[in-house]
C-alpha cells in the first residue's frame, strides 16, 4: 500500500512538470523551479520523492497464523525466568513423548486436572488442551494463548527455547518443572576371568583392564578403565616366601596390623596398612597366594573379591611337623597329611583332646578328613628316663594348631 502511494505521487508530479512538449512546442520553466544538472527533472521533484521515501517505513512480512499452533515471538530478554527452583507440589510426574499434552482446567477439589506438577525436558514441546469449561485467554512466556472450550494449541518450539530451567506456573494447569534429562547408561556386562595356570577364577566388569604380567610370580593386575595412577585396585600373585617368613618380616613393619581371617571361605592371614592397603595371604595346594588391594572399600572391588574361587581341588600334600613348628599354625586341605617328625630322643604321646573326625591318626601322623581348627599337643619324655639309672632330662611339650580347609 505504501509503495502505491509513492508511485502515485511521482506520477502526479511528473504530470505537472512534463519533461517534453508536443512537437514544435517550447516549454518555459517557471522561475521558482530549477533543473537537476544534466536532466530535465526539476530539483524540487527529486527532493519531494526522497523525503517521502525517508518518512515511509515498510513493515516486516508476516505469515498467516496456523489454526491451533501458537508461534513464539523472538524476545530480546531471552528465556522466561523460573518462578521457583523446586515445585510446591513436592512430587512431580514425568511425561514422555513429544509433544506433551497438558490439560488445562481445575477439578472440584481445586486441583489441576493434569496433576499438580509435571516434569518436561528442554527438548520437549507442549500442547495445551482446554478442558476447563471456559474459554482461556492468557499470555504464557510470550505466547498468546486463545483457546475455546475443548480447543487445543501446540506451542511450536521446544520449551528450552523459551523457558529457563526450574518451575513455571501455568494458569489453570500444573506446575511445569523444566529439568535436564538424566541419561543413565547401563553398567558393563560381568565377565568371568579364569586363570588356568594358577587355578582360580573371578567375575569382574567387562570394561576392566586385565594385565597378565610375565613375572615369576605370575602376577595379574586388574584395574578399572579410569584408574588412578600408582593405585593397585586388585592384584593376585604367587608369593615366593613362606608364611613364616612373611610373619617375621611384617612383625617389624610399624604400619602392618595382622589378622587371622577367612577370605570368602578360605583361611587367610590378613595385613591392614595405615594407607588403607589390604593384603591377604592364602595358602592353597602347597602354594601361597597374595591378593592385594589399595581400594578395599571400593564397592566394585568388593564385588570382585566375593567371586574369587580356586578352580581345582589341591593335590594332597604332606606337611612335616618338626621341632621348629612348635607353637605355630599349619594350614592344610582335606586329604593332606600331617607327618610328625620330632626329636627321636623323646618318646611322644598325644595328650590334646580334638575331634577325631577332623584329624585321623596314621602310623606316622594324621590325615585331614574334615574342615576344622584342631590343636594338636604332644608330650615328649626323654628316652633316657628308661635307662638305669634314669637321666635327669625334663619332659617337653609340642603344640601345633592345624587349620583344615
Amino acid at each position: 500500500m505504501y509503495r502505491v502511494k509513492i508511485i502515485s505521487m511521482v506520477v502526479l508530479v511528473f504530470a505537472m512538470f512534463p519533461s517534453s512538449c508536443a512537437p514544435g512546442a517550447q516549454y518555459t520553466l517557471p522561475p521558482d523551479l530549477t533543473l537537476v544538472p544534466g536532466t530535465d527533472i526539476p530539483q524540487q521533484v527529486v527532493t519531494l520523492v526522497s523525503d517521502a521515501l525517508t518518512q515511509t517505513a515498510f513493515p516486516p512480512a508476516t505469515s498467516t497464523p496456523i489454526p491451533g499452533v501458537a508461534t513464539s515471538p523472538s524476545s530480546p530478554n531471552g528465556l522466561k525466568p523460573a518462578d521457583s527452583d523446586t515445585p510446591a507440589a513436592g512430587i512431580c510426574g514425568e511425561v514422555q513423548g513429544d509433544p506433551v499434552a497438558i490439560i488445562l482446567g481445575i477439578d472440584s477439589s481445586g486441583l489441576p486436572l493434569a496433576s499438580r506438577c509435571l516434569i518436561v525436558t528442554p527438548s520437549q514441546r507442549i500442547k495445551l488442551v482446554n478442558q476447563s469449561g471456559n474459554s482461556i485467554n492468557m499470555d504464557f512466556a510470550g505466547y498468546q494463548i486463545n483457546l475455546s472450550v475443548g480447543g487445543e494449541m501446540l506451542l511450536d518450539k521446544p520449551v528450552g527455547q523459551y523457558l529457563a530451567l526450574g518451575v513455571h506456573s501455568l494458569p489453570t494447569g500444573p506446575e511445569l518443572w523444566v529439568k535436564t534429562a538424566v541419561v543413565t547408561t547401563a553398567p558393563p556386562p560381568i565377565v568371568e576371568y579364569n586363570n588356568s595356570a594358577l587355578g582360580y577364577r573371578l567375575n569382574l566388569p567387562g570394561d576392566w583392564i586385565i594385565n597378565e604380567t610375565n613375572s615369576s610370580s605370575k602376577e595379574v593386575i586388574f584395574s578399572p578403565p579410569s584408574a588412578e595412577p600408582f593405585i593397585a585396585y586388585l592384584s593376585i600373585l604367587l608369593e615366593p616366601r613362606t608364611m613364616e617368613q612373611i610373619i617375621q618380616s611384617y612383625a617389624h613393619h610399624p604400619d602392618a596390623v595382622k589378622e587371622d581371617t577367612m577370605f570368602y571361605g578360605y583361611p587367610a592371614v590378613k595385613y591392614i596398612f595405615a594407607s588403607g592397603r589390604n593384603e591377604y595371604f592364602l595358602p592353597y595346594g602347597n602354594q601361597l597366594f597374595l591378593i592385594a588391594t589399595d581400594r578395599p572399600d571400593d564397592s566394585i572391588v568388593q564385588s570382585i573379591l566375593m567371586t574369587f574361587r580356586f578352580t581345582a581341588p589341591p593335590q594332597p600334600v604332606t606337611y612335616d611337623a618338626t621341632m621348629a613348628d612348635n607353637g605355630k599354625t599349619i594350614v592344610m586341605n582335606i586329604g593332606d597329611k600331617l607327618r610328625i617328625n620330632l626329636d627321636y630322643g623323646y618318646g611322644w604321646s598325644t595328650i590334646s583332646d580334638f575331634d577325631p573326625a577332623i584329624l585321623v591318626g596314621a602310623a606316622d601322623g594324621y590325615f585331614a578328613f574334615a574342615s576344622g581348627t584342631p590343636t594338636l599337643t604332644l608330650n615328649g619324655d626323654p628316652v633316657c628316663l628308661n635307662s638305669t639309672p634314669p637321666c635327669g632330662m625334663p619332659s617337653i611339650m609340642f603344640t601345633v594348631t592345624v587349620i583344615v580347609q
